[in-house]
C-alpha cells in the first residue's frame, strides 16, 4: 500500500504484480494545484488484466482548438456529483491508509471540504477485500436539503443493467459486477 499526501494526494493498493491482481488507485487532493482536475475521490480499477475504472487523463480537443473544459471537472471523473455541482476549487481531500492487512487494504479520502456546499460530511472509502473484490464506499451526511448523488465511472466496459442494484461490465471476454447498497433508489444511465 502506498499513500502520498499533498496538492495531487493519492493511494495505491495492489493484491500482488501478476496479470490477474487487483489495483486500485484514489485521488485526492486539491483542484486549485497547477494542472489539476477536479478529480478528487476518482479512482481507477483493474482486475483480470482489464482496466474497468480509468481516467481520461486530459481534455480532449474540440475544433475550435481548445481544451473541452467539461473533462477537467468531477462530472467526467470516477468521484461523485452532488446536486449537479462542481467540486469546490479551494477544498482539499487528505487520503488516509484505513487497513493493510492480508485480508483488507483500504483508504479514506475526505471529501467534505470540496462538497461542502451540499453536504456537513463526505468520506469516501476505497478497499481491496480478502484479495477479491474492491468496495467503494461512500458516507454522505446531508445537511438540511435532501441530495441527489451521481456516482460516476468511466469505463470501456459494456454496461448492462442486470436487477434493480447490480451493473454487470462486460469487456473482452471478462464479466465485472457493481453492486449497489444503502440505497433504495438506483437510477443508471450510460453515455458514449
Amino acid at each position: 500500500s502506498y499513500v502520498c499526501q499533498g496538492k495531487s494526494a493519492l493511494a495505491a493498493l495492489r493484491t500482488g504484480w501478476g496479470n490477474n491482481d487487483i489495483f486500485l488507485g484514489i485521488k485526492g487532493g486539491t483542484p486549485a494545484a497547477a494542472h489539476c482536475h477536479m478529480d478528487a475521490g476518482s479512482f481507477v480499477m483493474d482486475a483480470q488484466d482489464v482496466r474497468w475504472a480509468m481516467d481520461y487523463g486530459g481534455g480532449t480537443k474540440t475544433g475550435t482548438s481548445t481544451w473541452d473544459s467539461y473533462n477537467f471537472t468531477n462530472m467526467a471523473h470516477n468521484t461523485l456529483i452532488i446536486n449537479g455541482n462542481k467540486q469546490i476549487v479551494n477544498g482539499y481531500a487528505p487520503v488516509e491508509i484505513g487497513v493493510d492487512t492480508p485480508d483488507r487494504k483500504s483508504v479514506t479520502v475526505n471529501l467534505t471540504s470540496l462538497y461542502a456546499n451540499d453536504v456537513t460530511s463526505l468520506i469516501r472509502t476505497g478497499a481491496i477485500v480478502s484479495n477479491r473484490y474492491v468496495e467503494i464506499k461512500d458516507s454522505v451526511k446531508a445537511g438540511p436539503n435532501q441530495l441527489t448523488v451521481r456516482w460516476n465511472m468511466v469505463t470501456r466496459a459494456f454496461p448492462t443493467q442486470i436487477s434493480k442494484k447490480i451493473i454487470m461490465l462486460t469487456q473482452a471476454t471478462q464479466k465485472l459486477y457493481l453492486i449497489f447498497e444503502g440505497t433504495d433508489q438506483v437510477t443508471s444511465k450510460n453515455w458514449s
